[in-house]
């Protein structure tokens, strides 16, 4: 069994390199979400982010910053991870979202980076969804980010996440499928889905 690929990288050293580094960061995320997808082929009884029980937690960076040396990565976990973790940071959570958007529903939806420079020095990222159509989602607020402090943005994320089970109805009947993406139902999708990860891995657009 393969558990860990380790790149070690050289992002954020500079504020030079900022923009490109987070363009590297895009792109694992994007690969990720497609190992997620085929994750949920190979396991259907997989359930809904939501109904799984899983929770946001804190980096891993984040957790250990007050031992003796820290741990200066990201730790990008499949959904198999998440589950045996019992949940993750954004950038899991937000992955494993857009994948399950895009498996169950065809539509395009993507892990998107945000980020709020901080009062003392230093930029803060955050991995949400964003759907096609621009709107976003947050998962890991939905999941417990922030405690009670940020009850008020929970409630306005929850609001955002009834008024779409319309659109995600309305997925399940029409199957809307991204042509570069696929839905990995079947064969032919999964040897797409396999071309665009090879493409990621390449560094090509895709």
């Amino acid at each position: 069994m393969l558990e860990y690929i380790l790149y070690d990288l050289s992002l954020f050293e500079t504020e030079d390199e900022r923009y490109w580094s987070e363009k590297c960061t895009l792109a694992g995320l994007e690969f990720l979400t497609l190992c997620d997808q085929r994750y949920l082929a190979a396991h259907p009884d997989t359930p809904l982010l939501y109904k799984a029980g899983v929770e946001y937690k804190l980096p891993a960076q984040m957790e250990d910053r007050n031992k003796p040396v820290a741990f200066r990565g990201e730790h990008f976990r499949d959904i198999g991870r998440i589950l045996e973790n019992g949940g993750g940071d954004c950038d899991n959570l937000a992955c494993w979202r857009a994948a399950e958007i895009r498996f169950h529903l065809g539509v395009a939806a993507e892990p998107y980076i945000t980020k709020k420079e901080r009062p003392g020095g230093g930029t803060t990222y955050h991995v949400i969804v964003r759907w096609p159509d621009g709107s976003s989602e947050d998962p890991s607020l939905l999941l417990g980010m922030g405690g009670e402090k940020r009850a008020a943005d929970r409630a306005n994320e929850v609001r955002k996440l009834r008024e779409r089970q319309g659109e995600e109805i309305a997925g399940e009947i029409i199957r809307r499928q991204n042509p570069l993406l696929g839905l990995l139902r079947d064969s032919q999708n999964q040897d797409e889905l396999d071309l665009t990860m090879g493409k990621i891995l390449q560094g090509r657009p895709y």
